[in-house]
């Protein structure tokens, strides 16, 4: 098949990282190896769908610069498009739709984990959603065998919040600024 030079497959890498912790920095490694997708984009949430109490907007900003840094990989970006506009809730399918305003001829795939497959029908326009994007699955430890590893970022604030280290479930450059900053602590 062939492409046109604009035209890029995008994974949409949408989440709260809060905060991102090695299991998505596994995930992204594993996906680029697989070279099905020509970028990755890092997607920050402003505000939780679902109403979950997040560390703000900047500081899990920041968090995400020193993933994509440990990373090391131009195909990796960085949006802060859910900022950007705003919206108070966020809604994937919202962004997506700016998105594809914005960047006419590329395809995006939403990378969500396997736990989220169940939940699925109660995204907010999920039909809407499933026309302008696909999703890519990724199989999650405890819900399906899984590769990556068994992590979560509730797991990690707890850690923290009892004065744990995190060394063994974040990436290097995440840890540093978690300690600098004492976050979640």
């Amino acid at each position: 098949m062939t492409q046109r030079k604009h035209h890029k497959i995008i994974g949409f890498f949408g989440s709260s990282f809060n905060p991102p912790h090695l299991g998505h920095y596994e995930v992204i490694k594993e996906i680029l190896a697989q070279g099905q997708m020509d970028e990755i984009w890092l997607v920050p949430v402003n505000s939780h769908a679902f109403g979950k109490d997040l560390l703000d907007f900047n500081k899990r900003l920041q968090l995400v610069q020193a993933l994509k840094q440990d990373l090391n990989d131009d195909r990796v970006k960085i949006s802060t498009i859910e900022n950007d506009l705003d919206l108070q809730p966020s809604y994937t399918v919202d962004v997506i739709e700016v998105l594809r305003d914005k960047c006419a001829g590329h395809e995006f795939q939403i990378i969500v984990g396997s736990d989220a497959k169940n939940d699925l029908p109660k995204w907010h326009r999920i039909d809407d959603l499933k026309k302008v994007a696909s999703f890519y699955f990724v199989p999650r430890a405890g819900f399906e065998q899984s590769p990556f590893a068994d992590v979560s970022s509730t797991q990690i604030r707890s850690k923290l919040a009892q004065n744990e280290s995190v060394a063994d479930l974040v990436s290097p450059a995440v840890n540093e600024v978690l300690i600098k900053n004492n976050w979640y602590r």
